[in-house]
């Protein structure tokens, strides 16, 4: 397996290197890119770097080979399509800026090692041209969870 490679064009130049990691890598967890960085699975042409690193121009990451491809297009993810029935049904408001979802308590919010997907993934097979913000906020009333998943056009 080769190591993967990724060049700056201007458009990232001057970007702290874990804030760029954390969006090409969307569905990989910060810790595990904090980790890699920590770990120098992650060089910046060719030498170690810290999290804090600023992007120049035609710098050259090398991103390990066991990671995932997230630059393609075409998600790998396997969502059920009761799931993804289930989270339409849980649907309680939205508009082109926002949707509030009544999550599942079964259901997580991200993806992780015991289950294969959660509620940002499934948003993100159901509005695949929409970008889902990670941010999501949690508001608590009468014991009900309410995710507010904040979309726009990609």
């Amino acid at each position: 397996m080769n190591a993967k490679n990724l060049n700056i064009i201007e458009d990232h130049v001057g970007r702290r290197i874990d804030n760029y990691l954390i969006n090409v890598y969307k569905s990989l967890p910060k810790s595990k890119i904090y980790s890699m960085i920590r770990k120098g699975e992650i060089r910046v042409n060719s030498g170690r770097i810290k999290p804090t690193y600023k992007l120049k121009l035609d710098d050259e990451i090398r991103i390990p080979p066991y990671l995932v491809d997230f630059d393609n297009e075409v998600s790998d993810l396997k969502i059920p399509p009761s799931r993804i029935k289930a989270f339409n049904s849980s649907i309680i408001y939205q508009n082109e800026d926002y949707i509030v979802v009544n999550k599942e308590p079964e259901l997580s919010v991200h993806s992780g090692t015991n289950n294969q997907f959660g509620l940002i993934d499934i948003a993100r097979a159901q509005y695949p041209l929409m970008e889902i913000d990670l941010s999501i906020e949690l508001i608590n009333q009468h014991l009900v969870a309410f995710y507010y998943l904040k979309i726009k056009p990609s």
